[in-house]
């Protein structure tokens, strides 16, 4: 008879999970779906605060781009009432520019009540 060789060598074949393993998988399948889940959030809430900040953003670039285009702003500016007691108007000045901004404006009649000290 002649001699019998045998060699060996490994396969990756199809193998029926225990129930062991498949309660391993199973436990795997939920913890790695949940890390998933959890991924997705913090991605969402992050893109979330990045679109904010690019909101922001896109707000202040309109802003300066109107100032430059228009080349004025709107400030809060001192200005101060002169009364013309022989004529009963009073006219309005701008304390930066001096510019006048209304001018024979009439008296109020409370306006020409002084306070009693």
């Amino acid at each position: 008879m002649p001699e019998v060789k045998s060699t060996k060598e490994i396969r990756h074949l199809q193998c029926v999970l225990t129930d062991e393993e498949l309660k391993k998988y199973a436990q795997n399948l939920a913890r790695v779906a949940q890390e998933k889940s959890e991924i997705e959030s913090r991605k969402k809430q992050a893109m979330s605060d990045f679109n904010a900040q690019i909101a922001s953003k896109e707000a202040d670039i309109n802003t300066f781009a109107a100032k430059v285009n228009n080349g004025w702003e709107f400030r809060n500016v001192d200005c101060e009432w002169i009364y013309n007691w022989d004529k009963g108007t009073k006219t309005l000045h701008r304390s930066d520019t001096h510019e006048i901004l209304a001018i024979d404006v009439p008296i109020e009649p409370e306006e020409r009540q002084f306070p009693l000290l």
